[in-house]
């Protein structure tokens, strides 16, 4: 069995998520964030 642990990558910024209502769990990656996710998953997978 091969057990993987993700930590989070950069997000919006909370204030900015907070003014358009979007929620702690729901704030979307920046596209930085969305770039070394997915670089450190081809890494680790």
């Amino acid at each position: 069995m091969k057990l993987i642990l993700v930590r989070h990558a950069k997000a919006m910024d909370r204030v900015k998520a907070l003014l358009k209502s979007i929620s702690e769990e729901d704030r979307p990656l920046t596209k930085k964030g969305k770039i070394k996710f997915s670089e450190h998953a081809k890494l680790h997978a």
